[in-house]
């Protein structure tokens, strides 16, 4: 990347790529890793935490800099890599016109002696219950029209809703001043045709675990938003690949 950006015309322009993470031992031993030393030293390079649920601005662990709608002159690039599977998500269930909410419960086959071990993750079953509900179900008015949006367009189907990726596109939003691109790359579905999910939701177990990513939802989000979705016309069969993009004139 920067190959290209230190050509003559673009050399005047500082970019800092922020390497995010919640956990604080991963992004302390980024900040001491030698092969990321010559990065650093150039300034090119900074640490931050970001949590996807509560943040609203991004701190800078070498420079102090605090990246925030106050603060920011310049459109903001985010690279979503495996991030939106890991937000919490609601489940419903439309079918004939009507719609459910699922209330899950958790449940472990014996009472563990360290509720906090990983390893019960592999062990955990889930029942589902379903109670009638209608599509004004948020405080949030753009939430509740793509809720009747799915409403009347599906049928028989359980559908993912993933609020938390809502919310935390807002706020990026707003930190950014609706200036800003996002690339995502995840385990999920962008085609209206892979909404037909007729199995109650599972969870990937890998150390610590993940959902599907329903980026149908996120896209027409982005789109009641005011923003663009981009996407292939293709269905992928592992990581999916997406972009919403956000400005004065985002199909420009």
């Amino acid at each position: 990347f920067f190959e290209v950006f230190d050509k003559p015309s673009l050399c005047d322009s500082p970019i800092c790529y922020v390497l995010t993470e919640f956990n604080k031992a991963t992004r302390d031993f980024w900040k001491k890793h030698h092969q990321l030393k010559k990065w650093v030293d150039a300034g090119r390079l900074d640490f931050a935490k970001f949590d996807g649920e509560s943040d609203t601005s991004i701190v800078l662990m070498n420079r102090g800099e605090r990246l925030a709608s106050d603060t920011l002159r310049n459109p903001m690039v985010f690279i979503a890599n495996y991030f939106f599977d890991g937000l919490p998500q609601d489940l419903f269930h439309v079918a004939n016109g009507t719609l459910q909410e699922y209330l899950v419960t958790t449940m472990l086959p014996a009472s563990p002696s360290d509720i906090n071990d990983p390893i019960l993750l592999e062990d955990i079953t889930f029942d589902y219950h379903a109670e009638p509900t209608t599509a004004d179900y948020y405080d949030n008015p753009l939430w509740n029209q793509l809720l009747a949006e799915y409403q009347s367009l599906l049928n028989n189907t359980n559908l993912l809703f993933p609020i938390a990726s809502f919310a935390c596109l807002q706020r990026l939003h707003k930190m950014t001043n609706g200036r800003m691109l996002l690339i995502s790359g995840d385990k999920g579905f962008h085609r209206q045709s892979d909404l037909m999910i007729y199995d109650n939701p599972s969870l990937s177990v890998h150390g610590s675990f993940s959902m599907t990513v329903n980026y149908h939802a996120i896209g027409r989000h982005t789109e009641l938003h005011g923003g663009q979705f981009l996407s292939s016309p293709h269905r992928h069969g592992n990581l999916d690949m997406c972009v919403i993009l956000y400005g004065d004139q985002p199909q420009d």
